[in-house]
């Protein structure tokens, strides 16, 4: 099953990124990558199938979050 996103909180911070970032969904168990946009964070931490927890990169304007 491919990980689905239901939330994202906070859904947004200051350019310099460094916000801490809560991930809804489901499907994480296995999960090898987040991204914002185009941009790989540098570490997450799993804490559930359904709840990935990371610090948002540098960055302006909206950006699609994914995992895989």
């Amino acid at each position: 099953m491919a990980p689905v996103i239901s939330s994202i909180n906070p859904n947004h911070g200051p350019p310099t990124g460094g916000t801490a970032v809560t991930i809804t969904g489901s499907g994480f168990t296995g999960a090898t990558l987040v991204k914002f946009g185009t941009v790989p964070v540098s570490s997450f931490t799993l804490v559930s199938d359904s709840q990935i927890t990371t610090t948002a990169p540098a960055g302006t304007g909206s950006a699609a979050v994914t995992c895989r």
